[in-house]
């Protein structure tokens, strides 16, 4: 609370914004006074205190490492410009930012920006946030080594978290619901650490690409390690990752959707040397594990995957295209059309149960 902040040694580094003549009264626009404290804050390398309350502004800007800290969900920062950025942090580079305890949230509607926005933010700390109604709740671009803990995005127009030309980024106890189009996106992204993240009613939990022509940082999009992650009830596939390569998806989940189609709970598309190693693909609307014909080297081990294909178009519980695709050691329950389909000479399927789980078709 207040007192555990305020009555912490060496207070004296904090810069409270109501000393600048913040108002968090939900009505006084207190962008120049916030503004003011940043700037001061990373001249004099303090940290900025919001305290309780709502905080009105338009747009704020960090050229440098901004340090801070609210007081937990009652300090609140409240955007009411529509467009643009509502906290940009942008560094040339920039080393050890941090925001932590505090809410950002939209107070209109959102054309354009996100809610936090960095750049060249490298080495730096986000934690126990909360986003809500932005058109991009964190876009993360051309940055490296930060980390993203307990942070929780909801109702952005776009994406709730979006990772584009990053390298070595960690994302930890998250989550991202009810965005309109993705929870997790990470575009072009070498080195993503993901740790119990969930996405929930987007229309796709997580969505991976390789669509930067020309990265600055990033050598390649792979390198990925998700555990524990879970996409859930989406209007699509619950997982899409393309052109990804040498990655691990360790106990997650892929199960159902919001609407019919024929949409997977996990869907690869030109992917190689991926592993899956537990976890679960349920009740999704097509097939549990889809493959296409671009995909070589995809292990599917050790996972439970049942009740699939229960839209109206049917599907596998695999459906496996593309080349060295292998399927041990799961267990297959009632899925629509099948429990595997597809297939060729370089297929490996072993060990599942039951043991009479077959090719159906080719």
């Amino acid at each position: 609370g207040d007192a555990e902040i305020l009555n912490k040694p060496g207070i004296a580094e904090y810069l409270n914004i109501e000393d600048y003549g913040a108002v968090g009264n939900d009505s006084t626009d207190s962008t120049t006074a916030i503004q003011d404290a940043i700037d001061d804050a990373i001249a004099q390398n303090k940290v900025v205190l919001i305290p309780s309350g709502t905080f009105r502004f338009t747009n704020l800007t960090a050229n440098g490492p901004l340090n801070m800290v609210g007081l937990g969900v009652t300090s609140v920062l409240k955007k009411m410009s529509g467009t643009d950025n509502g906290l940009a942090l942008i560094g040339s580079p920039s080393y050890h930012a941090k925001l932590s305890n505090f809410a950002i949230i939209a107070g209109t509607s959102q054309t354009s920006g996100s809610l936090i926005f960095i750049e060249e933010t490298n080495q730096s700390g986000f934690d126990n946030l909360f986003l809500d109604g932005g058109y991009y709740g964190i876009y993360a671009y051309t940055s490296s080594q930060s980390a993203f803990r307990w942070v929780r995005v909801q109702n952005c127009e776009v994406n709730g978290m979006y990772f584009a030309d990053c390298l070595d980024m960690y994302v930890d106890n998250c989550r991202s619901d009810n965005n309109a189009d993705y929870g997790l996106h990470v575009n072009t992204v070498s080195g993503l650490y993901a740790t119990n993240i969930t996405c929930y009613g987007n229309t796709h939990g997580f969505y991976v690409e390789n669509a930067i022509s020309s990265p600055a940082i990033a050598d390649t999009n792979g390198f990925h390690f998700y555990a524990n992650c879970i996409g859930d009830s989406s209007s699509n596939h619950n997982w899409l990752i393309k052109s990804l390569t040498r990655s691990y998806f360790t106990a997650c989940w892929g199960g159902s959707q919001s609407v019919d189609g024929q949409f997977n709970g996990f869907r690869f598309e030109d992917c190689q040397n991926i592993t899956m190693a537990g976890g679960t693909a349920l009740n999704n609307r097509g097939d549990g594990i889809y493959t296409d014909s671009s995909c070589d080297g995809i292990g599917i081990a050790g996972m439970n995957i049942n009740g699939n294909g229960i839209g109206t178009s049917g599907g596998y519980g695999v459906n496996m295209n593309g080349d060295h695709i292998s399927v041990t050691s799961n267990i297959f329950t009632g899925n629509g059309s099948g429990n595997i389909y597809g297939g060729n000479t370089t297929s490996t399927i072993y060990a599942n149960t039951p043991d009479d789980t077959s090719i159906v078709g080719t």
